[in-house]
């Protein structure tokens, strides 16, 4: 009983729901006419004209379109000219002077020398030697042997094969092109002025001073003292020098060369004198050594400074105009003729060889090998060793220190004043007239086309939403642009 009152419930609302959508076919609840709806098969009496389309309008309107015109106008432009000017200019001149100076040079002299070295010489003897060696010894046979051999066989079969065909087509290509366009620009350079300064400089200077030193003296401070010795009063001492020759003697002597005369005491037995008492002056040294202080003339060298004009070259940074070149891309299009290919598939007749493979039989002689011993004499060449002795001669390298005169070249830097031309880029500003493309906005009038309101045959349709779509639009109002 319920299953059935649910599907009576569910029929009536359906009923009650196509009632109200009929009410409604062409999108607004108006009475239904007879004429037929375009779409719908009904008519609806609605002030917008029904559901007929209204026809295209077109409207005026102003639009801004660009245009472009070429404007004359007028800059400052900087110019160059060149001007010749003097100037003085001092130059160093290096002149060179040629100067003598001494040098120790070591040079290498080779002596000749001779040593004995001892050394081993081989000397060749012939001896006689047996020896066994095997020998192969060939002998013949008939053997018959199995070979294959490849015959052929052709056959022609069909093949298939792609190529590929060319084919040109033109095609439009976007390149980009550098454009040259010349531009004046500021460029910085360096130029090296000369300028005398005075500059201060230290040289060495010869300088004599006087110095106290020690130095060790070793003096004679002895003196005369008196001294008493004996000289013999015999006459003939000094018949035969006498006195002078008792005082070198250090004593009296004896006229007699067979008397005892014994050192100057006593008596001479040839003459029977007694010797003679005499005093004389005999030097007493001492020497003493003593540290006595002395003044001694020295030199030394001392720095000076002294003043000198020197002439330095100092960059100075200068600005010029330059005219340089630039590219600027642009894009252009050109057409282009494009070799392009497409694959065909193409038929041939090929031939081909196959091999096959038949054995077949074959009687033939084969040479064979034995092996033999044999025996022979041959001679053996051996050496023996023997020591000899030889004489090699050799060379030495013994150094010698020599001393030898040289000239050198001293270049030495002199000014040079001299005056000398020069051009300078001198400035000027001038008025020149130019073309520019300008682009300016004209305003121009258009018709523009309007659509009108077809809103009707939304709600058309027997179907359950085309009736849907007519309950909920209802608006056959006209869009204004």
């Amino acid at each position: 009983m319920s299953s059935r009152s649910v599907v009576m419930t569910f029929g009536l609302a359906v009923l009650l729901a196509s009632a109200k959508l009929v009410s409604a076919q062409c999108g607004c609840a108006m009475t239904i006419a007879t004429s037929p709806c375009v779409g719908c098969g009904f008519r609806v009496a609605h002030p917008c004209g029904g559901c007929v389309n209204p026809e295209m309008e077109y409207q005026e309107r102003t639009v801004f379109v660009n245009q472009w015109s070429t404007v004359t106008k007028k800059r400052q432009v900087t110019k160059y000219k060149n001007e010749t000017k003097t100037r003085t200019v001092t130059l160093n001149r290096m002149i060179p002077t040629k100067e003598k100076r001494v040098r120790t040079v070591v040079v290498n002299r080779m002596v000749p020398k001779t040593r004995v070295e001892s050394y081993r010489v081989a000397v060749p003897y012939a001896e006689e030697v047996q020896q066994e060696y095997v020998v192969c010894v060939p002998y013949t046979e008939q053997v018959v042997q199995k070979y294959t051999v490849r015959q052929p066989t052709y056959q022609t079969i069909q093949k298939t094969y792609k190529v590929l065909v060319p084919f040109t087509e033109t095609v439009q290509k976007t390149c980009q092109v550098m454009v040259p366009c010349t531009e004046t620009v500021e460029q910085p350079y360096i130029v090296n002025v000369a300028v005398q300064e005075q500059r201060k400089m230290t040289r060495m200077v010869c300088q004599t001073y006087e110095e106290t030193i020690n130095r060790t003296v070793t003096k004679d401070l002895g003196s005369w003292e008196p001294q008493t010795i004996e000289i013999s009063s015999c006459p003939s001492h000094f018949g035969h020098g006498g006195v002078l020759a008792s005082l070198l003697s250090g004593g009296a002597r004896c006229c007699n060369p067979g008397s005892n005369f014994q050192g100057g005491c006593g008596t001479c037995h040839g003459c029977g004198q007694p010797p003679t008492m005499v005093t004389r002056k005999v030097w007493v040294p001492k020497c003493v050594t003593e540290v006595v202080p002395q003044t001694v003339t020295r030199t030394r060298l001392v720095p000076e400074e002294y003043t000198c004009n020197v002439t330095v070259c100092r960059p100075v940074t200068r600005v010029r105009k330059v005219d340089v070149v630039r590219f600027r891309p642009e894009e252009r299009t050109t057409t282009v003729n494009v070799t392009r290919c497409k694959m065909e598939t193409r038929t041939k007749n090929v031939k081909i060889c196959k091999m096959e493979n038949v054995v077949k039989q074959k009687t033939c002689e084969v040479t064979r090998y034995k092996h033999e011993t044999r025996t022979r004499k041959i001679i053996v060449q051996k050496c023996a060793y023997q020591t000899k002795t030889r004489e090699v001669e050799y060379q030495v390298c013994i150094p010698e220190v020599r001393t030898q005169e040289y000239e050198v070249t001293v270049m030495k830097c002199v000014p040079e004043s001299r005056r000398e031309r020069y051009s300078v880029c001198v400035p000027y500003t001038v008025w020149e007239e130019y073309q520019v493309q300008v682009c300016t906005r004209v305003p121009q009038t258009v018709r523009v086309p309007v659509a009108g309101c077809d809103h009707c045959g939304n709600g058309c349709g027997l179907g359950l939403g085309g009736r849907l779509r007519g309950l909920f639009r209802c608006d056959c109002t006209v869009s204004q642009p």
